[in-house]
Parts: C-alpha cells; sequence; structure tokens
C-alpha cells in the first residue's frame, strides 16, 4: 500500500475540522509559493494524489444532493473537477478561456462550480456567468482553498455563494489552520 494510502485511511477517522486543519497544512507544505503566508500555487495543490484525494472527498461531502452536473474553469480546474467527479459519478464540463465549453450543460441543470483556489473570485464568476447563459442555474463555487482575498464577496455581489474547504491567508488564525466551516 502507498504511504499516501495510509495517511488516507487515518483521515477517516478523524472529525472533520481535524481533517481540515491536516489537509490546510499539507497544503501549505506542498503549494506555498515563496516565504509569503497566503500565496499558494493552485497547480501543486493538484499534483499531489493524497492531496487531490483528500480535497475531492471534502468538496463531495459539500455538493447539494440533487446537483446534475460540475463545471470546472480551464485549465485550471479540471484536474480537481475530474476527481470530484470520480467520488460523485456527475458528469464534467469545462468552461473554456475564451467562452466556449467542453461538454454538454443543459438548459434546467443544477450546478456546481469547481474550482481550485479562489483568490480575486473573477476566474470562478466567468465560470458561473457562463453556466447561467447556457440556462442551468448554479448551486455555488466549491473551491478547495480561499486565499482571502475579496473573491467570496465578489460571488455574492454576482449573485453566487463561495463554499470552501479550507481558507488560507496572509495571518496565522484558526481560518489559516483549516478550521474554516
Amino acid at each position: 500500500m502507498p504511504p499516501e494510502a495510509i495517511h488516507d485511511l487515518r483521515a477517516i477517522s478523524l472529525d472533520v475540522s481535524r481533517r481540515r486543519a491536516e489537509l490546510s497544512a499539507d497544503i501549505r507544505a506542498a503549494a506555498q509559493v515563496g516565504r509569503a503566508p497566503g500565496q499558494i500555487d493552485g497547480y501543486a495543490v493538484q499534483s499531489r494524489p493524497a492531496i487531490l484525494r483528500r480535497l475531492a472527498t471534502m468538496i463531495s461531502e459539500k455538493l447539494p444532493r440533487q446537483l446534475d452536473r460540475l463545471v470546472a474553469p480551464e485549465p485550471a480546474g479540471v484536474a480537481l473537477t475530474t476527481a470530484v467527479a470520480l467520488e460523485t459519478g456527475l458528469p464534467t464540463t469545462v468552461i473554456r478561456a475564451g467562452g466556449g465549453i467542453g461538454g454538454a450543460i443543459h438548459r434546467g441543470e443544477l450546478v456546481a462550480v469547481v474550482v481550485q483556489v479562489i483568490a480575486s473570485g473573477d476566474e470562478a464568476v466567468r465560470t458561473a456567468d457562463a453556466v447561467c447563459a447556457h440556462g442551468a442555474a448554479v448551486a455555488g463555487v466549491f473551491a478547495a482553498v480561499d486565499l482571502d482575498q475579496g473573491g467570496g464577496a465578489r460571488l455574492a455581489t454576482a449573485g453566487h455563494t463561495l463554499h470552501t474547504v479550507v481558507t488560507i491567508s496572509g495571518s496565522d488564525s484558526p481560518q489559516d489552520r483549516g478550521l474554516s466551516g
């Protein structure tokens, strides 16, 4: 059994706040950019199978049950969204940077937008707005990491709700250790 699988087995028995705290610490260790706190490389977050697996599980636990589809912004959200799809069995669609789509979005569907990292929220808003333009409803934006740089407020202003697994900002608060809700 690979070492990361053993780590995942231990995580099953931990309560949610402890799982988030450990995941936040692992994300910081794997993806911290330079010495500036709160700077995370979203691609590095997705490049570690043990981290990606736990993120997919924790995002899946936050999703509404009646969901029809997962949507990712291209290219950044594809790996995480695929991992969540494998966890849930839901189909995925990719919103391309130019506004086109890879896959399908059907009028009337309830869709979750999955993103790796939220900073300003601009990419998530563009993705959610593209979903709405195709006639589907957005159940929320589900992010692995919120960098606490105003993305949640930007999404709220656009009429979308942000759900995060961990929040990592420049300070050393309990939220930064993954204890956010």
